[in-house]
This record gives structure tokens, sequence and C-alpha cells, in this order.
């Protein structure tokens, strides 16, 4: 499955609040690209249970991504967008269980030479959001 079919039911399994912020910003989700989204749905699965600090980092982030329109949100997501994914990686449950993706994921960029250009896109990604600004602006 991929992010773009992502349904409010599929978080049903989510703690509340995590249910409530996901299904919330759900248009959003369904931009990301799958090489990104089971790690930031890692941290919202938890959301409940994390400090506040934390959740208000959380709550930032997806503010800051549903705020930008869809050129820029595929400016900031093209180098994940460009890392090749396996079919095997799609079927997996990334939506339940994030970490166990996120552990295949990594395991499977670093067999196709790839974990170098996620972790390029990660801290690119990091220093924009950081930043709070948008591309090409």
């Amino acid at each position: 499955m991929l992010p773009s079919d992502l349904k409010s039911e599929q978080f049903a399994g989510y703690p509340p609040q995590a249910r409530k912020l996901a299904v919330a910003h759900l248009a959003t989700l369904q931009q990301l690209p799958l090489s990104f989204l089971p790690s930031f749905l890692r941290e919202v699965i938890e959301y409940d249970f994390k400090f506040p600090a934390e959740r208000t980092a959380i709550d930032q982030e997806i503010v800051t991504l549903s705020s930008l329109t869809l050129p820029h949100l595929k400016n900031w997501f093209q180098a994940f967008s460009q890392l090749s994914l396996s079919p095997k990686l799609e079927k997996l449950d990334w939506i339940n269980q994030p970490a166990q993706f996120v552990e295949q994921l990594a395991a499977y960029l670093w067999t196709t030479h790839q974990l170098d250009a996620f972790r390029e896109a990660a801290v690119t990604y990091g220093n924009r959001l950081q930043k709070g600004r948008r591309p090409n602006k």
C-alpha cells in the first residue's frame, strides 16, 4: 500500500490522541513518500505517551507540512521520493507497525547502497523544518 491510499479508519488501532492527529492531517500524510511516512508515523503512534515538549514538536512538524502547498511539499520530499523501494516494503503493515518498517527500510537502503542518499534527504528535511521556511521563497 502507498500513502496515497491511506484512509482514516486505518488509524483505528492508534491511541486516541495519535489517531485524532493522524486523521486531522490525513490529506497531508497521503502526500508524503513511503520512504519518509513510516518514520513520522513511528513518532505519531507514540504521541499519547510522549512528553509535552515532544508532542509540541510533532504538532509543529505536521502543521508546517500541512501549510505547504503541493509544489512545496513535493520539493521538500523530492530526495525521499527518488529512493527506490521494494514491493515487499510496500506490502508491510507500515501504518500499524512503523518501527518494524523503518528497521527493514534501513536494511534495504543499506543493501541497495541508498543509505547515504536517505541520510542526506533526512538532514536536508531536518534543516528545512528547523528553519521553518519554504523552499524557493
